[in-house]
Parts: structure tokens; C-alpha cells; sequence
């Protein structure tokens, strides 16, 4: 699996910064699946970042 979170956040006009401040997400965090398409990433914070960008947590994911 791949997380989309890059792309989806590119298209929205985020930085990583306006999407860990609309997630309540650690920044950190959010620039660590950001560059690594394959970090695995919680539920928890899935559910909280797919908020953020408009999408339902199953769409950060996809095939590779």
C-alpha cells in the first residue's frame, strides 16, 4: 500500500504546515509520510489528515 498524502495535499494547495495545523497532526509526523509514500500511517492519524484534505481515510491509501 501507498499513502497518497502528498498529492492529495499538493492539489489542495496545503503545506505541510497548514495540513499538520487543519489535522491537529504533529508536523513532524505529516512531513514523515509526506516524504515516504510507504510509512504506514495510524488510523487515528489517517482519520484526522483525511478530514483535512476533504477525503475518507481509505482514500490515503492506494495499491502500488
Amino acid at each position: 500500500m501507498v499513502n497518497r498524502v502528498r498529492p492529495l495535499r499538493k492539489a489542495r494547495g496545503f503545506s505541510q504546515i497548514t495540513l499538520a495545523e487543519k489535522s491537529d497532526v504533529a508536523r513532524a509526523i505529516v512531513m514523515r509520510v509526506d516524504a515516504n509514500p510507504h510509512a504506514k500511517i495510524p488510523l487515528d492519524t489517517a482519520v484526522k489528515l483525511a478530514g483535512a484534505l476533504g477525503v475518507r481515510p481509505e482514500d490515503l491509501l492506494a495499491t502500488a
